[in-house]
């Protein structure tokens, strides 16, 4: 869906667990250290998740990357003289061998989870 709507920027963060939902007694037990989101780091998960903190980090940078790239090619293919379209085209020399970089750290840490 964001790679077809294109939005000017995304956002990502790990779950919260709010009291008085099922997500929060669900990990409950796990929140004894992290009680708060000030005891956290930036998607730092305060509870047990499926993988480590490092490969939701390193996703979010390859989404974010992937965002990118879908980015530079629309404006590759709808080609207009604005700078930020042309930013945006030059920028695919990093975002693709990046983005293919993180995809295989990504399957790494999958494996090691």
């Amino acid at each position: 869906m964001v790679k077809e709507l294109l939005p000017d920027n995304i956002g990502i963060s790990v779950s919260y667990p709010l009291p008085g939902t099922k997500f929060y007694e669900k990990v409950k037990d796990d929140l004894k250290l992290k009680a708060n989101w000030k005891d956290s780091d930036d998607l730092d998960l305060m509870f047990h998740g499926t993988y480590s903190s490092n490969y939701y980090r390193k996703l979010q940078r390859f989404v974010h990357k992937e965002y990118r790239k879908s980015q530079g090619i629309y404006y590759l293919k709808n080609f207009s003289f604005s700078m930020k379209k042309i930013k945006a085209i030059v920028k695919l020399g990093y975002y693709i061998p990046s983005a293919f970089l993180d995809k295989m750290a990504l399957k790494t840490l999958q494996n090691e989870s």
